[in-house]
């Protein structure tokens, strides 16, 4: 995909920073995995939010980014039906 803008989330409290993308809930970090990925999602709504961007989409697959569809109407709020 050429010619696009690519974001990374990279934050700094540690709670990727373990060596494993799953599998984390056992080793010694401040959270869970599915607290870890809903944290994440939240943090991509956030970045939305922030950054005035207003997509068309919002791809929600699997249970790591399934927060995002909850979390956007806590955080960007209804939108008009088209």
């Amino acid at each position: 995909v050429e010619d696009l803008d690519v974001y990374f989330i990279e934050p700094e409290n540690g709670y990727f920073n373990c060596g494993l993308i799953y599998g984390t809930d056992y080793l010694e970090i401040p959270l869970t995995d599915p607290e870890r990925f809903g944290f994440f999602s939240r943090a991509a709504l956030e970045w939305l939010l922030q950054s005035g961007r207003q997509p068309d989409i919002l791809h929600c697959h699997d249970w790591q980014t399934a927060p995002c569809a909850r979390s956007f109407l806590e955080v960007i709020g209804p939108q008009p039906r088209l």
